[in-house]
């Protein structure tokens, strides 16, 4: 039963985010390393087999050293700010952006601190950052 759970969630084109990131809200460097990005991927801060969503606000854009050896894992919890900072900048510069007001509608930043720890509890690999791949 819980597999036919799994395929019943589908993925979307996260392309749209990573351009309004991008372009936007000018996110040109790594989220995680900090390197300009050459090639862009769009990181699930917390990882997407957990939250099952796209949603800006648990979005940034990575390097694909970066995202691909975080890939389900949760980031060090000093990456926690660093998000919370990249969404408070997406709110204050929306000039209401439709996307942005409809996802942002009900986020609440505790939100993010609460499903980093259930990750945790539900057995997530936490504590991932870019020096321990380097």
């Amino acid at each position: 039963m819980a597999k036919k759970l799994d395929y019943a969630t589908k993925r979307t084109n996260l392309k749209v985010y990573r351009n309004l990131l991008y372009d936007t809200f000018h996110r040109h460097d790594c989220f995680y390393c900090g390197r300009k990005l050459k090639s862009i991927e769009v990181d699930h801060f917390i990882p997407w087999s957990f939250v099952r969503n796209d949603k800006l606000w648990n979005l940034a854009l990575a390097c694909p050293k970066c995202n691909n050896s975080k890939r389900d894992s949760l980031s060090t919890r000093y990456y926690i700010e660093k998000i919370l900072a990249q969404n408070d900048y997406i709110i204050e510069h929306s000039n209401n952006i439709d996307v942005v007001k409809r996802e942002f509608k009900i986020y609440e930043p505790k939100k993010i601190y609460e499903m980093y720890e259930c990750a945790i509890f539900n057995g997530f690999d936490y504590g991932w950052s870019p020096n321990a791949t380097a």
